[in-house]
């Protein structure tokens, strides 16, 4: 997690498929670190450019709600200036 920042709602979000029914709100912040990860909900994680994220997760393991999550943030990204060339 992150704290104590400001975090800037952008939009609610729901996903589903057979496996999965997720509902989510998705913000933004800017953070310096540190991050501060969930052992039992994330295994990994490090910064790479949003593109080069989506190129990635054709080949590795992804949770399908993150990808669409992160397309819809690029589409909104020349309306939103909080929104930074890195993601996590």
């Amino acid at each position: 997690g992150v704290g104590p920042v400001k975090l800037d709602f952008l939009f609610d979000q729901y996903y589903e498929d057979q496996e999965n029914r997720v509902w989510g709100r998705i913000f933004t912040c800017v953070h310096e670190g540190p991050f501060i990860l969930q052992a039992e909900e994330v295994e990994y994680g490090h910064f790479m450019l949003p593109n080069a994220a989506l190129d990635y997760s054709t080949s590795e393991s992804f949770t399908p709600d993150g990808i669409l999550i992160l397309h819809k943030l690029l589409a909104l990204k020349k309306d939103i200036s909080t929104i930074t060339e890195q993601v996590c």
